[in-house]
């Protein structure tokens, strides 16, 4: 037979302890025994968990504590009516328990704004979030691949990151009128760009198998909901359906990569850029280039240049030097973006600039191992235990959108100093003059400075959620780029943790050690951080 559940009222009454020892004892152990309505009394603890803090923290000074115990005006009243005529003390007899009654449905009225405002605004912080590590992942991996579009009258395939034929540029208008990027429209980054500039909106974030779907609805625009579905392992966009306001629709897929030989992508590119570099002219201007071949100084400036624009820390753009060339390719460049990097890039020597060719490099997703029944029971067990001590689950999930907003610059820094080690390891860095060794010092440094200070921010705002821990002893390297993988790696760890802690369920490895592998990996990244800072090459000092 079945088990009855107590009913919402029996729920509330526990919640605000209000019921009996026995009746309490009777629901808690219901309670250990029904996850749905454990879920319940879960949300009901926060709402008066948000009423206390709105009263504590939001108000301050506006109510002051009465100088005595309020009077019960009820009773006194009734003794009054009796002392003057029973028949007066009969017309209040109602008053007490209309009293009780006025005071229950004022209860429920808070309790039911409290959970309309936490169900509104709780899918939009989830979404904001996923949004962003999904575009954060994006920005690294930038695999060229296909995208398949459909809609009602037609089927094609185009490259994810390029404008379309003329045959679909109404289609590609349709896009910009609704604000929505159409040279890029499988992305994380679009995606959240319509969303955030939407007056109002309306988001839900679902699981499905191995995909998170992100939907978000709207009233204004010629677009009337859209939604994104990117992969749990590596949040890469695999599908997004967009409904406009006359009920036309397009549906967009990953179609894959685009088609190359079996010797593989990034050799045909090789080849193309091969047979450019017979002409040293620059893609886009008439400038003839320098006929001395580029060097590894010539790279370095095309990082300092790209730096002082921050293109460095994210944008897919691929820097080799090649044929005598620095060749710099990029994909998906909003125009404007295109106009400051050719500005930028074209003072510098020995530069060639391509804003349409696919960035060669293909960096395949980490495999990641299929969460288990055990490792979801343990987080949540883990972040009910971190909303009860920081004051509700509300607050838990905006201490988690701030720390992962945080991670994902904090990345941007870790990747460029590994790009920095990648493109000059020690034998490249002996060919740059001191004066050159300087400015590659600055510039890896205040990657590192801004990684440090990201992750010591980190463990600020996890502060009073997390007990701070020692790092484990570790090799610092004796150079910057044999230093540089092992912070990049603390860094990931950091991002990959804190994704897990607060909410990533598809981690396996969650264990009641999460919380403490998250703060002792935060104090190793930032002493690694602060280590790295301090190693100079000694030859620029010379």
């Amino acid at each position: 037979m079945a088990e009855s559940h107590p009913g919402e009222v029996m729920l509330q009454y526990y919640a605000d302890g209000e019921l009996s020892a026995a009746a309490a004892a009777d629901v808690r152990a219901h309670l250990e025994r029904c996850a749905e309505c454990r879920t319940e009394v879960e949300a009901l603890e926060e709402v008066w968990a948000d009423c206390a803090a709105y009263r504590n923290d939001l108000l301050p000074g506006e109510f002051t504590p009465a100088p005595m115990p309020w009077a019960d005006l009820v009773s006194r009243m009734v003794e009054l009516d009796r002392a003057r005529g029973r028949g007066r003390a009969r017309a209040w007899q109602w008053v007490p328990g209309s009293a009780r009654a006025w005071a229950v449905a004022a209860a429920c009225l808070v309790v039911a704004v409290a959970l309309f405002f936490r169900l509104r605004t709780t899918p939009s912080v989830e979404a904001a979030a996923l949004l962003r590590r999904a575009a954060a992942a994006e920005k690294f991996e930038t695999n060229a691949r296909q995208i398949e579009v459909r809609t009602r009258a037609a089927s094609f395939m185009r490259a994810a990151d390029r404008t379309g034929a003329n045959a679909v540029k109404s289609l590609q208008a349709r896009f910009e009128a609704a604000h929505y990027n159409w040279d890029n429209p499988l992305s994380a980054r679009s995606f959240s760009a319509w969303r955030e500039q939407l007056p109002q909106k309306h988001d839900r974030v679902t699981r499905e198998r191995n995909v998170f779907r992100i939907r978000t609805d709207t009233n204004t625009g010629d677009l009337m909901a859209a939604s994104l579905a990117v992969n749990v392992a590596d949040l890469r966009p695999v599908e997004g359906r967009f409904d406009f306001r006359d009920h036309d629709w397009v549906e967009i897929s990953d179609a894959g990569e685009r088609s190359v030989p079996e010797t593989g992508r990034a050799s045909a590119i090789t080849s193309e850029r091969q047979h450019r570099a017979e002409t040293p002219v620059d893609a886009h201007s008439d400038r003839t280039l320098s006929t001395s071949p580029a060097t590894a100084g010539d790279e370095l400036r095309v990082f300092v240049a790209l730096h002082t624009l921050r293109a460095d820390l994210g944008d897919p753009i691929d820097i080799t030097r090649q044929g005598g060339l620095v060749r710099v390719s990029a994909a998906g460049i909003p125009a404007v973006r295109q106009s400051e990097i050719r500005a930028a890039l074209s003072v510098l020597p020995n530069v060639s600039l391509d804003f349409n060719e696919p960035v060669a490099v293909v960096r395949k997703p980490q495999e990641q191992p299929a969460g288990d029944v055990s490792g979801h029971e343990n987080l949540s067990q883990i972040q009910t235990q971190l909303a009860e001590r920081i004051g509700g689950r509300a607050q838990l999930e905006q201490t988690g959108a701030q720390v992962l907003e945080i991670s994902e610059g904090m990345m941007a820094y870790a990747y460029a100093l590994r790009r920095l080690a990648e493109h000059f390891p020690l034998a490249t860095e002996s060919e740059l003059n001191s004066d050159e060794r300087r400015t590659l010092d600055e510039l890896r440094s205040d990657h590192a400075v801004r990684l440090r200070d990201a992750a010591v921010r980190i463990g600020n705002v996890l502060e009073p959620v997390l007990p701070r821990q020692s790092a484990l002893a570790f090799d610092a390297g004796k150079t910057w780029q044999q230093a540089t993988e092992p912070l990049f790696q603390a860094a990931t760890r950091v991002d990959r943790l804190s994704a897990t802690l607060f909410g990533d369920t598809s981690d396996a490895t969650a264990s009641p050690r999460l919380p403490a592998d998250l703060s002792s990996t935060l104090a190793e990244l930032v002493e690694r951080a602060t280590a790295y800072t301090q190693i100079k090459d000694t030859r620029s000092a010379k």
